[in-house]
């Protein structure tokens, strides 16, 4: 029998599971995807349901538990944060203390849960996990490591060194520091949502770095491998400060977007980036090693990431693509798998497809439940392929579904690159999203180095990199406003359909790459079922919709 651990992510946010089968990921989900509400962060109830539906394994019956999250250190740093700051207002922070103490009440919870079973459960530190989460499955034999978010219980970044089965933690930098909530509360200022700091991303490209003064005394480098926030400059707990607003006042979601916003976001981006290095080269210096491998939420910061990878200082980079706290619930099994249980290393991720998925038949019976006229195709791809070259938008559902927040050919919209009005396109008739906001190249492996001046493979859409200026004008509608790209490669060995599908497609453009963004319209998770997609396509402009083997129009064409 194999041995079977489960990783739950629950009740902070990003909740997953993923289910290990003998050191190999037989599963894994995340509950926005089922219960359709993005960043939720309760217990994955539907992703446990839907485990045991697409796998045949009952949940409860796990050889293992492995949850990412210790709720006792937790606890600990908030009534401390709280309690020292009650008498200054005193109404705020009680309030912020029973929040605290009901938190900490669910996570106990959740562990019942699990306990109550009888079986082994690992509690496991949140950035030992999201370490985990890359180290053993990037198929380094040693590395750096670099984990970096808002927060995890009490601190907010990890810096270590993972050899074989072993992580060794070199740093741990403490709350209240914490890059992630630096690059927050700015999204926050420039009138983003939640969890929008792609956005932030994106429009710095257009802005001017005139604002580094005020982020250097706000972030301090202090030494090697170390940084401090000045409080007096940023406090995420306590909202915008004085300095802050001396720059200029936040901006209102409705508000338009001036140079100042463009300067702002530019301006934090930078600082990222050079926090960024100042940490990579401590942990170079530290281990010796020439790899990277980088997880947590700032880990999604594509441009970060082509950047460490275009110093030439690292050979070898490899980034969680699930690297938010989705991704906990992979770390987490893999550290039992590898830390407590000592069983080899084998598995490499070099895929995301570990999701539900729909047969052909169950495809055709919703279609014919719901009354959707569609025609069989033999050859999926090919029909993609031509309508793409001949400028439509054509929604693309085949296989599992992918892990983490990137549409990597599963479950994907899929438009014409070399358009140059493309880009607005696919914006103004599906995706209702700021028109600064790039889209990415899926590009054949083989390729690569037509386009960039790097060896593949890249193949999870989180590394931006300088796209070649001859050929900036032969993919327009994915080529940003600095020249970048955030590049997907793509494998005939990991993606085989999907290869074939830009592989139609150069045969009948000479292009080997399409346009490929998320499957679901703004404000929305990626589409999961088959109901999802057909109603996505309905209620944008897409112009086809290729599930499985079975095409739909909206008109004869």
């Amino acid at each position: 029998m194999p041995i079977r651990i489960l990783g739950v992510n629950g009740n902070i946010h990003d909740s997953a599971v993923c289910l290990l089968e003998d050191g190999k990921i037989a599963y894994a989900v995340e509950e926005e995807r089922l219960n359709r509400r993005k960043h939720y962060g309760g217990p994955p109830d539907k992703a446990l349901a839907t485990l045991s539906r697409n796998t045949r394994i009952d949940w409860q019956a796990a050889d293992h538990y492995a949850i990412p999250w210790k709720p006792r250190r937790f606890l600990g740093h908030n009534l401390r944060e709280d309690l020292a700051r009650l008498p200054g207002r005193p109404g705020l922070h009680l309030h912020a203390i029973a929040n605290t103490l009901d938190v900490f009440g669910r996570h106990l919870q959740f562990e019942k849960r699990f306990t109550s079973l009888g079986k082994p459960v690992a509690i496991i530190e949140h950035h030992l996990a999201h370490a985990a989460s890359a180290f053993f499955v990037s198929g380094f034999k040693e590395s750096a490591i670099l984990t970096y978010d808002a927060r995890g219980e009490d601190i907010s970044t990890m810096l270590a060194y993972g050899q074989g089965l072993d992580i060794d933690v070199l740093r741990r930098i403490k709350l209240p520091h914490s890059l992630g909530h630096l690059y927050a509360q700015i999204t926050d200022y420039l009138g983003f949502g939640k969890n929008d700091e792609y956005k932030v991303m994106g429009l710095a490209a257009y802005g001017k770095p005139r604002f580094t003064d005020f982020f250097a005394r706000t972030i301090r480098l202090d030494g090697p491998g170390r940084y401090t926030v000045d409080r007096r400059n940023l406090d995420y707990y306590r909202g915008y400060t004085a300095e802050l607003l001396r720059l200029g006042s936040a901006r209102a979601p409705e508000e338009p977007i001036t140079d100042f916003h463009r300067d702002i976001a530019a301006s934090v981006q930078a600082h990222l980036e050079k926090a960024a290095f100042h940490l990579a080269d401590f942990l170079q210096k530290e281990t010796g090693s020439k790899n990277l491998c980088i997880a947590g939420g700032v880990g999604l910061n594509g441009v970060v990431n082509g950047k460490l990878l275009s110093s030439g200082k690292w050979s070898g980079l490899y980034v969680q693509p699930a690297a938010g706290d989705s991704g906990l619930a992979i770390g987490a099994a893999f550290h039992v798998w590898h830390t407590v249980l000592r069983r080899p290393r084998e598995f490499v991720m070099d895929r995301a497809d570990f999701g539900p998925v729909f047969s052909k038949a169950a495809v055709e019976e919703t279609l014919k439940r719901l009354k959707i006229p569609f025609t069989s195709v033999d050859d999926p791809a090919a029909a993609a392929a031509q309508r793409i070259a001949s400028g439509q938008v054509v929604g693309w559902f085949q296989g599992r579904a992918e892990f983490g927040p990137r549409a990597l050919g599963n479950r994907s919209i899929l438009a014409d690159p070399r358009d140059p009005a493309m880009k607005e396109r696919v914006n103004a008739l599906v995706k209702n999203r700021e028109n600064f906001r790039p889209f990415a190249p899926a590009i054949l492996e083989e390729e690569t180095r037509s386009y960039v001046d790097f060896d593949p493979p890249f193949p999870f859409m989180i590394v931006v990199l300088p796209v070649r200026p001859e050929k900036r004008s032969v993919i327009p509608a994915t080529v940003h406003v600095d020249g970048t790209a955030r590049v997907q490669t793509v494998s005939p060995k990991t993606s085989p359909l999907f290869w074939r599908l830009i592989s139609q497609f150069k045969q009948r453009t000479g292009v080997g790459v399409v346009l490929n963004t998320s499957f679901n319209i703004q404000g929305e998770p990626i589409v999961n079922t088959p109901e999802d997609a057909v109603r996505t396509f309905y209620s944008s402009g897409l112009d086809a919709l290729v599930i499985e083997n079975c095409l739909v129009t909206k008109s004869a064409s």
